[in-house]
């Protein structure tokens, strides 16, 4: 049985984490062969380094905040978050203000296996 608020509070702390700039927190959670989606390139990343790599490398480019707004389990056991991001260049300026929607899937052992945008 999938246990909802367990997976919820995970992707809680990988949030937080995110926003902390916290990248050993971010992989801490993920399979080790997870698939993250580039969304800068639009092709997916592969294995927790480098999805690591991936994050430390965004830092650097842009300043992004993401919020959870929903967490919504779906039947198969993915779940969807609605959350709102505010990205800003790194001098500060408003780069963009959205509400993103990321599908998270997970394995059986409850580590985040993928995570693709919706």
């Amino acid at each position: 049985m999938v246990n909802i608020q367990k997976r919820r509070r995970k992707l809680e702390a990988l949030y937080e984490a995110y926003n902390r700039r916290d990248v050993a927190a971010m992989v801490a959670d993920l399979d080790p062969q997870a698939e993250w989606m580039d969304m800068l390139q639009g092709v997916p990343i592969k294995g927790r380094e480098a999805i690591g790599a991936y994050w430390t490398a965004q830092f650097k480019l842009m300043d992004i905040e993401v919020s959870p707004l929903t967490f919504d389990p779906l039947p198969d056991g993915r779940m969807v978050v609605t959350a709102a991001q505010t990205m800003k260049k790194p001098d500060g300026t408003l780069w963009g203000n959205e509400r993103v929607t990321h599908v998270i899937t997970f394995g059986k052992d409850g580590l985040i296996l993928r995570m693709d945008p919706s």
